[in-house]
Parts: C-alpha cells; structure tokens; sequence
C-alpha cells in the first residue's frame, strides 16, 4: 500500500514538474515572440519614417521641376515676343 502511494506520489510530482516545465516552455516561445512583434513594429516605425522622407523630396523634386518648366515656358514666351519685335522693326 506505501509503494502505491509512493508511487502515487511520485506520479503527482512528475506530472506537476511537467506542468511547470510546458508552462515555462510556452512563456519563453510567448516572450520570443512578443520580442519579435517588437522588432517587426520598430523596423515599419522606421520604414514609415524613411517614406515620409522620401514623400517630401519627392515633392521637393516635383516642385523644382515644374519652377523649371514655368521658367522655361516664360523664356520661350519672353523668347517668341522679342523675335516678333525684332521682325517688326
């Protein structure tokens, strides 16, 4: 009767062990990938940021080029109104 419960005993301990040692195992792969969710989300904060950047020069780049048609366009006019003048006279 004392092995049985020894036995009995020895069971429960095991099996709580176990227990303990699923659960520990479940929080660590839990922290990893909490860890990893982390990371994901700082490298799209940073990747969000770097387009941000290149939104602007994008635009920075758009508003240059169309100065430089507006400016281009004026010339030609400014241009085409001289040669007239110059065939007039």
């Amino acid at each position: 009767m004392e092995t049985n419960n020894l036995n009995l005993e020895l069971k429960k301990e095991f099996n709580k062990n176990f227990k303990n040692q699923i659960k520990t195992n479940i929080e660590k792969k839990r922290e990893e990938k909490v860890k990893q969710v982390m990371m994901e989300a700082e490298l799209l904060r940073k990747q969000k940021e770097n387009n941000k950047e290149m939104l602007k020069k994008i635009e920075e780049e758009e508003k240059s080029s169309k100065k430089n048609v507006c400016d281009f366009i004026k010339t030609q006019e400014m241009m085409q109104q001289e040669k007239k003048r110059a065939q007039e006279v």
